[in-house]
């Protein structure tokens, strides 16, 4: 039985790494992460030390009836409601 020899497959190896791809990528994160820790700030300011904005009322905007329904303040806090909203 006869044996045949078997050459490795060549290998290329990138000697210089993609710096460009890896820049852009840093950026990418970056950004993501700005945004996200500008949503946080936002929705929840107490984390970061910051005081809310005392809402006294929320407005709804219509639902599915569009624009046949109109807009309605909702969840009046007791200081609105003594300044007769």
């Amino acid at each position: 039985m006869a044996t045949a020899k078997l050459s490795p497959l060549p290998v290329k190896y990138r000697s210089r790494r993609p710096a460009g791809r890896l820049l852009l990528l840093g950026f990418l994160f970056i950004a993501a992460l700005a945004y996200h820790l500008r949503v946080t700030t936002y929705r929840e300011p107490s984390w970061f030390g910051v005081s809310a904005p005392h809402r006294p009322f929320y407005v709804s905007q219509p639902g599915l009836a569009g624009k046949r329904e109109h807009n309605s303040i909702s969840f009046l806090d007791s200081h609105a409601v003594k300044a007769g909203l």
